[in-house]
């Protein structure tokens, strides 16, 4: 349970000492420290990478989902994203401004509108999706399958105890 090599945020080292002093197992406690606390290093690693291409996630996964369909309305992308409808139109607006997407009339309902990407939008989700999968694919990559396996075994066992 040692935190010599910073694998847990101090917060969890002082939550494992309580487990201790408690009676508690404290080593169940660290390891879902260190996995909270890699957690948190990829999700700053992510936005990092998005921010070399001046997108945030939610632009991100909006224009993601809108390739994936093509084209597709507001309170689609909101269901898709999981961002509300107030932040979709936030971020289909910033979307319009740098020129990745355009809102159009649709085809089927001339009263609702879908969003289109356009040719620059659909070069820097490439580039963008291409960054991604290359620092996430690399990110496993000292795994084997055996290891792989059994990561995705414990994974599946911690979130089915949710």
């Amino acid at each position: 349970m040692d935190n010599k090599n910073g694998l847990m945020s101090p917060k969890y080292v002082t939550l494992c000492k309580e487990a201790k002093k408690r009676n508690m197992d404290s080593e169940a406690i660290a390891l879902l420290g260190q996995f909270f606390t890699l957690s948190a290093a990829l999700t700053d690693m992510c936005v990092n990478n998005l921010n070399q291409f001046e997108l945030l996630e939610g632009r991100f996964v909006s224009m993601l989902m809108i390739n994936d369909k093509e084209s597709a309305a507001p309170h689609e992308i909101s269901t898709l994203t999981g961002l509300t409808r107030a932040s979709i139109t936030s971020t289909i607006d910033s979307l319009e401004t740098r020129g990745f997407a355009v809102r159009e009339a649709s085809r089927t309902d001339r009263r609702s509108l879908t969003v289109k990407l356009t040719a620059e939008g659909k070069a820097t989700l490439d580039q963008t999706v291409t960054s991604q999968l290359n620092w996430l694919a690399g990110l496993t990559s000292s795994l084997d399958e055996n290891e792989k396996a059994a990561f995705k075994s414990i994974l599946t066992k911690i979130s089915n105890n949710m």
